[in-house]
């Protein structure tokens, strides 16, 4: 936070004060692909030993994840990721409205990819646009294998450079299977 205000003040990072509209939306979904690219990179680079057993590991203890493990990160990884961010910011004047847009996303996804269940119906994974998007079975298989699924945002990275698990669509749709009779027989006992 001092960091980022210290180059806001020197005019190192500028933030352009463009009112609701398009800019918006293309700030934000810029800000959603560069920072993808750039948390899977440096997730790979977290998953490289001693880094790996020094810094990342404690995210990985939950198997499970769960909402409130999205925040177990170690405080070198936190400053690691409000760096990144900073960096990003220096690079171009983002509107503040896709900023906001970008960091509403970001708790969104960080909460969705920790929450343990499936909300997305089966046919999400069929299609194509949809399928590149990190779902809630996403994250998890990350931390059941760690060598697959760096990504945050999309499944794009791990289409591209090979790390995407093998068996993603399938768990999604058995995960999806499993809450859709979870939720059936939740409204049957609540019937009788």
């Amino acid at each position: 936070m001092f960091a980022g205000r210290w180059l806001f003040q020197a005019g190192l990072l500028r933030v352009d004060g463009a009112p609701f509209g398009w800019r918006w939306i293309v700030d934000a979904v810029l800000l959603v692909l560069v920072m993808d690219i750039a948390m899977y990179a440096t997730h790979r680079v977290a998953h490289f030993s001693p880094i790996y057993r020094f810094v990342h590991e404690i995210h990985h203890r939950y198997d499970q994840p769960r909402p409130l493990t999205t925040f177990v990160l170690h405080p070198i990884e936190v400053c690691g990721v409000g760096a990144l961010w900073i960096a990003v910011l220096c690079t171009h004047a983002f509107s503040l409205g896709g900023m906001l847009l970008y960091l509403t996303t970001n708790t969104l996804f960080g909460t969705l990819g920790h929450v343990g269940v499936e909300p997305l119906p089966e046919w999400w994974a069929r299609v194509p646009i949809l399928r590149g998007i990190g779902t809630s079975t996403f994250h998890p298989r990350h931390h059941q294998n760690p060598t697959t699924n760096f990504g945050f945002y999309t499944a794009i990275w791990g289409r591209l450079f090979t790390t995407l698990d093998p068996h993603y669509a399938s768990n999604f749709a058995r995960l999806v299977a499993s809450a859709e009779r979870h939720a059936a027989q939740r409204s049957v006992e609540a019937n009788e």
